[in-house]
């Protein structure tokens, strides 16, 4: 069996005390405000931000009848991102719709200038895809956090 010397001794308490300050460090000025706040975007979208209701949801919480608010912002959630899901396909059939358009257009052109066009609709179709998978991702996360 080793031996631990001072030194060893003095790091064993000082790294988790200094890991435990810096985490406190970081819960306090990034990860508690950023969850405050995208509790409040999430209240403001599942609520369409209609006053009355972001104001019957915390007069519930505060009676401590969580289940009514939480089903209320669930329901309400789930069809907005059920309309998002169907926006985003929409539009993505509209941008393949025109892309199949252009390309048909284009019959007629040089071989060469039509592989140079259907590389870049190519990527702007798969910049908006990431841009449109971000955004969901962003949505799913807000919803699970909630």
């Amino acid at each position: 069996m080793t031996q631990l010397t001072q030194q060893d001794l003095i790091l064993l308490i000082l790294i988790p005390l200094l890991v435990g300050i810096m985490t406190n460090f970081l819960w306090e000025n990034l990860v508690k405000s950023f969850i405050s706040g995208t509790t409040k975007v999430i209240l403001k979208i599942g609520t369409l931000g209609l006053t009355a209701s972001i104001d019957s949801i915390y007069k519930d919480v505060a009676r401590r009848n969580t289940h009514k608010p939480i089903m209320t912002l669930m329901f309400l959630l789930v069809i907005l991102s059920s309309g998002l899901t169907g926006a985003t396909s929409e539009y993505y059939n509209r941008v393949n719709s025109i892309t199949k358009n252009t390309v048909q257009e284009n019959k007629n052109k040089d071989i060469i200038a039509l592989k140079s066009e259907i590389k870049t609709l190519e990527a702007s179709i798969k910049e908006s895809e990431e841009k449109l998978a971000t955004a969901y991702m962003i949505f799913s996360i807000l919803l699970f956090c909630s």
